[in-house]
């Protein structure tokens, strides 16, 4: 049978509706392994609806199409339910799914599927439809604003001169890296002079690579140690300095720290400062005190290994600052590939910013 059909010059369907049916054996063994673990049963079902769309295929039925259109329905449903009209969270979530349904539309595969339902051309507009009216929706609307933490918006297009704070690693919650202030200028760059200088005092000075934050007149910073300490951002004066006292690892490094603030919270730690430390804790001070934040995790901070099972030590580190988003605290690592079996796998997760508690 299979050979006839390659005679019969079925070739692409039948390449279509082997590459559907591969794809919803890994999407039904995936979603096995995740509805197990507590999480959506999406992807079981769509590989189900994968699979006899594929089967439909092979057989030339036209139920091949409907079959796809309910799963593209149903993913679009699931997606708004999920992100809303946000383009980079639906992307990972349509972009394959709507890869497929084009090949679906391709005339060479319309005309060899012939048996079934009637499907005609409005029927096949409606699909294309669906297939890119979502993620062109995500892409006006989610040009439109940036989600800052505490669930707030900042226009990705808002003029920058209105914030004169760096308040992230990227200068702001849209990550622009850019500030529109003007007082310097190509025209009298060259005529700078030092202002201040501060040193952290290190005996051994090793990568020294933090982007401060620069929130009201405050400057943060951190060393290689993750020493955190907060500057008068006029004159260098160092306000306070918290020692975390980390365990040095061979390769050391503090690249950024990360400032939330909650108006809800009552007391110390209303504004405070998040970072990693390179022997995987994440710590939380004050941001006006360098006190630890005691609400947060045990004492002030959370172990990052939990979770991960037997880690020797200076395996596994973080050495960049979290990314706030939504009332979240989230973090990558920074993992030694390629030393031995077993070694720990890199991992995202988000905490609670107030409490410390592991939320996903």
């Amino acid at each position: 049978m299979f050979q006839a059909r390659l005679r019969s010059k079925n070739w692409l369907p039948i390449f279509v509706s082997l590459l559907v049916g591969g794809v919803a054996l890994a999407l039904l063994y995936g979603g096995v392994l995740l509805a197990v673990a507590g999480g959506t049963l999406f992807y079981c079902f769509a590989g189900l609806l994968l699979g006899g769309c594929a089967v439909f295929i092979w057989r030339g039925n036209r139920l091949a199409f409907w079959m796809f259109g309910v799963l593209i329905l149903a993913a679009s449903i699931w997606v708004l339910t999920e992100s809303g009209l946000d383009l980079w969270a639906m992307l990972p979530r349509l972009a394959f799914f709507d890869a497929l349904g084009l090949l679906l539309l391709l005339p060479a595969v319309r005309r060899r599927i012939a048996n079934g339902p009637q499907w005609g051309r409005v029927h096949t507009g409606i699909l294309a439809l669906l297939i890119v009216s979502l993620p062109l929706a995500g892409l006006v609307f989610g040009s439109m604003s940036v989600t800052g933490e505490g669930g707030g918006s900042v226009s990705a297009n808002a003029d920058p001169r209105a914030y004169d704070d760096w308040t992230h690693y990227g200068g702001s919650a849209a990550g622009q890296r850019y500030t529109g202030l003007d007082q310097i200028d190509a025209q009298n760059a060259d005529r700078l002079q030092v202002a201040w200088s501060y040193s952290f005092g290190d005996a051994e000075k090793q990568n020294l690579q933090v982007a401060p934050l620069k929130i009201g007149n405050l400057l943060y910073a951190c060393n290689s140690t993750n020493v955190l300490v907060a500057l008068n951002a006029a004159s260098g004066v160092e306000v306070w300095r918290h020692d975390p006292k980390t365990e040095i690892p061979a390769f050391r490094a503090c690249r950024s720290i990360s400032y939330y603030q909650n108006d809800s919270i009552e007391g110390a730690c209303r504004a405070r400062i998040l970072a990693a430390t390179i022997d995987a804790r994440m710590i939380a001070v004050d941001a006006l005190t360098g006190k630890l934040c005691t609400d947060f995790g045990a004492n002030g901070q959370i172990s990052l290994l939990e979770g991960l099972g037997n880690v020797q030590r200076g395996y596994y580190w973080v050495n960049g600052g979290p990314t706030i988003a939504r009332d979240k605290v989230v973090i990558g690592s920074n993992v030694i590939d390629n030393q031995k079996w077993g070694e720990p796998s890199g991992v995202v997760r988000a905490f609670d910013a107030v409490t410390g508690a592991l939320a996903w």
